[in-house]
């Protein structure tokens, strides 16, 4: 008997990046928390409606920007940018704080990375 498809990935699924590999913006929106999948440099390839709607940053200015020199820049440090971009593999949430537009944002992170996969991802729960 073979494993179901994946159909929508919760927050702490083990097979979420994954599903990212493969996944486009109409699926990725129907996810219930921010998902932003990039390519290895960190220039952002998929970006959910769930994380456009909390940041105000459209999917049409996110896609195709490097996410931690534009408007991820808060997740610009050793703990975030710095793990994600470091490591071959890494599959961590960690408590951080967004600043964005005088805000400020406690959230969930969860940061996706295994090599060989095309992309690395930050998963985003503001439910932290």
């Amino acid at each position: 008997m073979g494993s179901r498809p994946l159909t929508f990935p919760p927050f702490d699924d083990a097979r979420l990046l994954d599903w990212l590999q493969e996944a486009d913006g109409d699926k990725a929106d129907r996810l219930p928390f921010g998902i932003i999948a990039m390519d290895h440099d960190g220039y952002v390839e998929l970006y959910n409606a769930y994380e456009a709607k909390a940041s105000g940053f459209t999917r049409e200015r996110a896609i195709g920007r490097n996410f931690f020199r534009t408007f991820g820049r808060c997740t610009n440090n050793p703990l975030v940018a710095g793990r994600l971009l470091g490591n071959a593999d890494i599959d961590d949430t960690i408590h951080h704080t967004f600043t964005f537009r005088m805000k400020v944002v406690p959230v969930r992170l969860r940061l996706l990375k295994r090599l060989p996969l095309a992309r690395m991802a930050l998963a985003v729960d503001q439910g932290a």
